[in-house]
């Protein structure tokens, strides 16, 4: 199965990966015979399991959605998401390191991914246990979704699906 055409959104000083949300689905596309940064596939994917549980307000598919990791000339990681055919995608880039821990790329990804959500043109509450939103932070070097009610840990970042099938 080939890749549908997503549009051209990168220049040629970025380095750009696409990296599906549903696992299995395709192969991680190399850029320029380059592998992505392992830290990063590993945040991508944790996150990606974990946006399919505890949505309120809304429904947000994923299924076909396909992350774009891009790292520039100084070695910033920039972040987005597309569809086939070119809807629903953005990018945002910050100072923040390809080098970069899993637990630090994890916890990055779920808030950049959790703001587009719920300031997006469909808002979607995610992850939220109704009234609250849970927040991506590290404890202990472990990236972790905070209820913000009470300060109490919910779950690492990728095992959302799991705490909610068990609260």
């Amino acid at each position: 199965m080939g890749w549908p055409d997503f549009g051209n959104f990168s220049d040629s000083d970025i380095l750009v990966w696409h990296i599906p949300m549903q696992s299995g689905a395709m192969p991680v596309l190399d850029a320029e015979g380059f592998s992505p940064p392992g830290a990063w596939v590993e945040a991508l994917n944790a996150v990606s399991r974990d946006i399919r549980c505890l949505q309120y307000g809304g429904r947000f598919d994923s299924s076909d959605l396909v992350w774009e990791l891009s790292i520039d000339g100084s070695y910033t990681v920039g972040l987005g998401w597309l569809r086939p055919g070119g809807s629903d995608n953005w990018v945002k880039r910050e100072s923040i390191s390809m080098d970069a821990s899993f637990a630090v790329a994890a916890v990055w990804a779920a808030g950049v991914a959790q703001a587009e959500l719920t300031g997006g043109l469909e808002v979607v509450h995610w992850p939220s246990t109704g009234w609250n939103l849970l927040t991506a932070q590290l404890v202990d070097e472990s990236p972790v979704w905070i209820d913000t009610s009470d300060g109490s840990v919910i779950s690492n970042i990728g095992m959302l699906c799991e705490a909610e099938t068990n609260s």
